[in-house]
């Protein structure tokens, strides 16, 4: 990849630790591939400013235009 990282070894939570612009995160609450649980985490574990919206009934795959 042109960023020379590999992303097995790359972290979101490592990554807002260091991170100095806002933030927005956008979760739906019945993903069942990545828990929502994570997202809190993440907005948690932020050095800056960060929001976080959870998206009632919403899922990775639920038929929608991007699934």
């Amino acid at each position: 990849l042109f960023g020379r990282f590999r992303l097995w070894e790359s972290s979101a939570f490592k990554a807002v630790q260091n991170t100095r612009i806002p933030i927005l995160l956008v979760h739906g609450d019945e993903d069942l591939f990545v828990p929502h649980e994570m997202s809190l985490q993440i907005k948690e574990a932020c050095a800056s400013k960060c929001e976080l919206l959870i998206i009632p009934g919403c899922c990775s795959y639920c038929g929608g235009p991007y699934s």
